[in-house]
């Protein structure tokens, strides 16, 4: 006879006498599911270990992109920065070009504007000049009217003096 241990409502165990029998049949079908139990057990700790290890590489992965990402946005910034200060540098540099040959274009429009002006005189002067000469000439076509009829009166005259 092997003995079981049965527990009391006090929690000790006293050992019982069984049958041997009965007590190895009861202990192998314990074992044998115990064991199948276990195998499965083991096999998911194993599945969750190779996922972990799966999910591990990953967060590492994920890690490494990340800090690509930010030398990259780190690189990013400090293009942005430099090319703001190439551009404030640009804007500068264009103002004082603009101020330095604003005078410049000031006086080219001036002299412009003066040359505008005596185009305009000129324009006016010749306008008068055109005038005084067609006076001129109705004047000498009446002038040579009137020497042409002088030289006919003289050449009557000559004429009759004969």
């Amino acid at each position: 006879m092997g003995y079981n241990h049965h527990w009391s409502h006090t929690g000790s165990s006293i050992p019982l006498p069984l049958e041997d029998a009965v007590s190895q049949d009861l202990t192998r079908s314990l074992n044998d599911s115990s064991n199948g139990k276990l195998d499965r057990l083991i096999e998911s700790v194993e599945r969750l270990e190779k996922n972990q290890e799966r999910l591990d590489k990953n967060q590492q992965r994920l890690e490494e992109n990340q800090q690509r990402l930010e030398e990259n946005q780190q690189r990013l910034e400090e293009n942005q920065s430099q090319t703001n200060t190439s551009l404030s540098s640009l804007e500068t540099k264009v103002d004082e070009r603009l101020r330095e040959t604003r005078p410049v274009w000031e006086a080219v429009l001036e002299q412009l504007r003066q040359a505008n002006e005596s185009i305009d005189k000129l324009k006016t002067d010749v306008r008068d000049i055109k005038r005084s000469l067609r006076l001129f000439n109705e004047d000498l076509q009446g002038i040579r009217v009137e020497l042409r009829e002088l030289d006919e009166r003289l050449a009557k005259l000559e004429t009759i003096a004969e």
